[in-house]
């Protein structure tokens, strides 16, 4: 666990929770620290976990990595896409080598769906086809296959309670050869003059 608020104040502490000995233990991290923030994503792959934006004294719109293996702190040095005003209280999902972020706030409720390419670092507007959801904050979003779904926020007046999914790649349909053959093959003896036996001899 990393971050938050005490309402006036951010921590920028680890805390790490056994679950066999049900016992919280303090992590001694070094390299990169964020600074504390809170309204922040995070998301975890392997060994690595993810902090992406946030607020606390300041916007961020910065991108750190946490190692769980060496506990080293290190910071994402991104370019591309200008989130130099920050982003807070967005959504993010981690699928393969991207981060997906919808939506937040830097001073203004967005709509855009970015994605960092984590192998070389550049943030990139992702053009989205069909009804976009209207810009909000404080929503949440999972991983569904190759998908993202968020879910509620607030656009500042009201507070929300839609569905919307992203759908990262093309959707595949599913294959119908099977049932095609099938109607194809009823269809020749249904109108065939052949007749058509069954039973053994």
């Amino acid at each position: 666990v990393w971050g938050g608020t005490h309402g006036t104040n951010y921590p920028t502490d680890m805390h790490r929770f056994e679950l066999l000995s049900k016992q919280w233990e303090y992590v001694h991290t070094s390299g990169e620290l964020p600074c504390g923030r809170y309204r922040h994503q995070a998301m975890v792959k392997d060994d690595l976990m993810y902090i992406v934006g946030g607020s606390g004294i300041n916007r961020y719109g910065d991108v750190f990595t946490f190692n769980f293996g060496t506990s080293v702190w290190r910071k994402l040095h991104c370019t591309g896409t200008d989130l130099s005003d920050g982003r807070y209280a967005h959504s993010a999902v981690l699928l393969d080598g991207f981060i997906y972020l919808y939506g937040g706030n830097d001073g203004v409720r967005h709509d855009d769906l970015q994605q960092l390419d984590l192998e070389t670092r550049i943030w990139s507007r992702v053009v989205v086809h069909g009804h976009c959801p209207p810009g909000r904050d404080f929503h949440a979003a999972v991983l569904r296959k190759d998908s993202m779904a968020i879910f509620g926020g607030s656009n500042g007046m009201r507070r929300h309670n839609d569905v919307f999914e992203f759908h990262m790649r093309p959707k595949v349909p599913p294959c119908s050869l099977a049932s095609d053959l099938e109607v194809l093959l009823y269809r020749s003896f249904a109108f065939s003059n052949v007749p058509c036996f069954s039973g053994g001899l």
